[in-house]
Order: C-alpha cells, then structure tokens, then sequence
C-alpha cells in the first residue's frame, strides 16, 4: 500500500473513531465538524477533502461494513452461515452499527443501507406461488427483523454468542418468513466481481 493511501486510512479511521465516540456520548445530530475534526485531531480543510458532510463519512463507514459482508457471502452458504457471518461482521463493528441504528430508517444514512440490504434479500428470494403476503412485505419483514434483532443483541451487551444469535435468526426469522411467504432463488447472493469476458 502506498504511503499516500496509508494516510488517507488513517485520517478516515480517526474521524470515524471521533464520530463514534462523540455520537455515543451526545447524539448523532449534535456532533458539529469542529468538534469532531479537533477530536480526531485533523484539520477542517482535511476533513471536506474527503468528506461533504458527517452524512457522508458515517454512510461511507456503513458501506464499507455491509462491502465486509458482501464479499464472504457466496450461494452455497446456509442460512445460518449466512446469518453467522452477519452477526459476526455487526459486532465487530458494534459501535458504529449501534450510533447508525440509533438514527430513523429515512435518515439519509441509514436510507441508502437498508435499500442495499433488500435489494439482497430481492435477489435471494421470491414469493411462494401460494402465498397471499406480497413479496415487499415479506422483503421489509426480514430486513427490519434483522435489524431489530442486531440491535437488541448490541443494546445487551451481546450476552448471546454469535453462534447463539445465528441460531435464533435462522429459527424466528428466516425459517418462519421462508415458510409463510418466500422461495429462494436459484441465482447466486452477489455478482461475481470478476465476470469472465
């Protein structure tokens, strides 16, 4: 890695540990630039090179968690490797998942990943030919259950293992969701990155 882009690592894990720890302490919507540029100890200049806004850097963060994600699904996992690997990525990352789940749906950083997390349940699944629940109600119902459940099990201190809450996604939600309403796909979780020319 090129010195250049050592830097530009650094500078963006130092805003991103100042915005947590200032949007733990007092909100999200209160952290001003100044006081997250004199924390993280970089210049404002600094900040706006790489940054419109604080929008801007926490839903960078957010991207490049769910990117984490992505890059270890693959079509043949189980829906507990699946949810495994979820809750694996989620608490390491606990404390920006935390600030980001503390703002509403709509909110323009969390709008954009919860777009992102269904457009990846659109492509696993479809409506069962028999059901009478509309595929998008289904679709809202397992990402908002999700969520839900990250949050309550990073609320409590994650007392549950991430075996344990893998275990229990599987059975309340996707289980119970597949049974009611939905068929998976026989198409792979992601595009391949590297498609064959």
């Amino acid at each position: 890695m090129k010195k250049q882009d050592r830097r530009v690592d650094r500078t963006r894990k130092a805003l991103i540990d100042a915005l947590i720890e200032l949007g733990m302490e007092q909100g999200f919507e209160s952290v001003k630039i100044k006081d997250l540029t004199e924390l993280a100890n970089i210049g404002n200049s600094t900040f706006y090179r790489h940054f419109k806004n604080k929008n801007d850097l926490l839903g960078s963060h957010l991207s490049e968690i769910q990117a984490e994600i992505t890059r270890e699904m693959h079509p043949e996992m189980t829906h507990y490797d699946l949810s495994l690997l979820v809750f694996t990525v989620i608490g390491k990352h606990r404390d920006a998942c935390l600030l980001a789940m503390s703002l509403p749906e709509d909110h323009p950083v969390m709008e954009p990943i919860l777009k992102s997390a269904t457009r990846i349940v659109n492509d696993r699944y479809k409506a069962r030919d028999e059901t009478i629940i509309p595929f998008v109600v289904s679709a809202n119902h397992l990402v908002n259950s999700f969520v839900k459940m990250f949050h309550w099990w990073l609320t409590e201190g994650q007392a549950y293992s991430v075996e344990q809450m893998a275990t229990m996604a599987n059975e309340l939600i996707l289980k119970v969701t597949e049974t009611a309403a939905l068929d998976e796909r026989e198409v792979s979780l992601r595009p391949d990155p590297d498609p064959p020319q």
